[in-house]
């Protein structure tokens, strides 16, 4: 409530306070989440400052990055909140740095939660940056991700393989997916949709 009065008053700078309360230790990962995002939003529309929102983007995508294999790596909220960040950047008009963003943490991710974040990456490079080759990039190195791989991001790599003419590109990915599947029925079931498709 004191940040909507502090807002509607233009104290700027109680406002800015008082929002990064939300951020401080003891907070949990939302919470400090919820916070960064708050202090983006006002960064931007009430401060009109949009390096300042990216920095507090940046730090709400980066919470609970990482993990280990043991540990289960990063919690779902905190890959959604990745992926609330970036496209909160991306209507910053900063869709080269969201794309950054989730490329940076989709490296970092040890579950398979991380092909949301290879997903989002793929699709804000194709549609928002309109830049079919970095988006094949992003899908052929999303689809090596350690973790595995998603159906909608190997059709997203198709479209764009298809559309970029680049055959090279999608036989090496293949052969990459066929090398890693699980069992002869994941292998046999590869090397067919590999067959039609080349």
């Amino acid at each position: 409530r004191l940040a909507l009065l502090y807002a509607k008053t233009g104290e700027r700078e109680r406002l800015m306070a008082t929002l990064a309360l939300l951020t401080e230790e003891g907070a949990t990962d939302e919470e400090r989440r919820r916070g960064f995002l708050a202090l983006a939003a006002a960064s931007a529309q009430v401060l009109e400052d949009p390096a300042g929102a990216e920095q507090f983007l940046a730090a709400a995508a980066g919470l609970g990055a990482g993990g280990t294999a043991t540990d289960g790596g990063a919690s779902p909220s905190s890959v959604d909140g990745a992926l609330e960040a970036a496209d909160a950047m991306a209507a910053l008009g900063r869709a080269r740095r969201a794309i950054e963003m989730l490329a940076e943490r989709g490296r970092l991710e040890v579950t398979t939660a991380a092909q949301k974040l290879w997903e989002r990456a793929t699709e804000l490079a194709a549609r928002r940056a309109a830049d079919p080759k970095l988006a094949l990039a992003l899908a052929e190195e999303g689809l090596a991700h350690p973790a595995g791989w998603s159906g909608r991001l190997l059709l997203m790599f198709e479209e764009l393989a298809l559309d970029l003419r680049r055959t090279d590109v999608a036989e090496r990915v293949y052969a990459g997916a066929i090398g890693r599947a699980m069992g002869e029925r994941g292998r046999r079931a590869l090397a067919y949709r590999r067959a039609r498709w080349l």
